[in-house]
């Protein structure tokens, strides 16, 4: 049995102990300030003696202080070593863990919700609620969070006797816990809980609702508290003043500017295609039925625009209408259309000519070829006269 010290104070962060055994993979010591895996917060991490711990976990009343098996310790059991954890990481899970509680307690108050699933992933958590938040309920639930917060409530831990626990109600995701460690948080929530929490809610520092979606008739919340909060607050600012001055507009007007900004392109992409299509209309007057038709377009052309100019003109060819768009350096590539063969079939010919590959239908095929402008033009060329010649 390990004696767990971080229960009685969330706060150590490294400590003296004996070793008892040290398998392949993991230290077992007689008292350690590492929590170990549980509840949804990952376990800690640190340093035993000059040995790197990645993870903890609890198995059997000891916890199992893993390291990587290539770098296994030098010392056995019955020796004194020291513990130190990754006290950042810890105390920003705590903010975390400390932040969850105060939502779940609140979401179960306010709207009746119970916590059915919680998950931490380094420090973003994800919970579920048996019952679905529209988004005015999210907004008051964060801002009340917050509220609590400010309010720097006191958070107390204490491990009740099983008749205190069936005279105190409390939440607890787990049924019939004999001896269940309740975290209270004064005036807002009770559960059962085997992680380190903060000592007060003003240490949380700021809860954040980054995403809501329904789940199994609920709702999953993606939350963020304290540190790592305020890191996302940073970075998104400095990503919405960049945005801003290439906008020219204040951070609070980024999202009207944006939305202005895409009905300018979609109108403008309205407008580039409707002159496009006009374009190939004109372009298709002029061109004279052929049996190969091969028309080169602007570098920038899409293979959307590819696809519609080819289907627009294969009817002025009585064999193969091809169009282009590309460079000698990056390659061409093409549409291939035709009303009266196999093109899927020719392609296979074509492709294997001119180094390219490509792939569709029985009507229209489009792909990319490794060839020279003057290679393309000259097989077509040769092409052409074979057809006019068995015509």
């Amino acid at each position: 049995m390990t004696e767990l010290l971080y229960l009685q104070n969330a706060y150590l962060r490294e400590n003296e102990a004996i070793v008892i055994d040290v398998t392949d993979t993991a230290i077992v010591l007689d008292r350690t300030c590492f929590f170990p895996e549980g509840g949804g917060q990952p376990g800690d991490s640190g340093t035993i003696g000059n040995v790197a711990i990645i993870d903890a976990r609890l198995e059997n009343g000891s916890v199992l202080h893993i390291f990587d098996p290539n770098e296994r310790p030098a010392f056995t059991a019955g020796e004194r070593v020291s513990c130190k954890i990754d006290w950042e990481k810890r105390f920003s899970r705590m903010q975390a863990h400390t932040g969850e509680h105060i939502v779940s307690g609140l979401a179960h108050t306010l709207f009746g919700c119970e916590n059915v699933g919680f998950h931490m992933d380094g420090t973003v958590m994800t919970v579920d609620f048996d019952r679905f938040l529209d988004e005015t309920q999210l907004v008051s639930l964060e801002k009340a969070a917050n509220a609590c917060i400010y309010r720097d409530l006191s958070v107390t831990a204490e491990t009740l006797s099983a008749a205190q626990a069936e005279c105190r109600p409390y939440r607890s995701k787990l049924d019939d816990l004999p001896n269940p460690r309740i975290v209270t948080i004064e005036g807002v929530d009770r559960c059962a809980c085997c992680a380190p929490h903060v000592r007060s809610t003003g240490q949380v520092g700021l809860v954040k609702i980054l995403a809501a979606m329904r789940h199994r008739g609920g709702v999953r919340l993606t939350l963020i508290a304290g540190e790592t909060a305020y890191a996302d607050y940073a970075e998104k600012h400095v990503a919405a003043s960049a945005i801003g001055q290439s906008l020219a507009v204040k951070p609070s007007e980024i999202a009207p500017a944006v939305e202005a900004l895409l009905q300018k392109n979609k109108n403008l992409s309205y407008e580039m295609n409707r002159q496009l299509q006009d374009m190939l209309l004109y372009i298709r007057e002029l061109t004279p039925a052929t049996t190969v038709n091969l028309t080169f377009f602007l570098p920038s052309m899409s293979v959307e625009a590819l696809k519609n100019a080819v289907v627009l003109l294969r009817d002025r060819t009585k064999g193969i209408c091809v169009t282009l768009c590309g460079s000698d350096a990056d390659g061409y590539y093409f549409a291939m259309s035709s009303t009266e063969i196999d093109v899927k079939v020719r392609a296979r010919a074509i492709t294997g000519a001119l180094n390219g590959s490509g792939g569709g239908r029985y009507d229209v095929v489009q792909g990319r070829l490794r060839a020279s402008r003057a290679q393309i033009e000259q097989y077509f060329k040769e092409l052409q006269v074979n057809q006019d010649e068995n015509a």
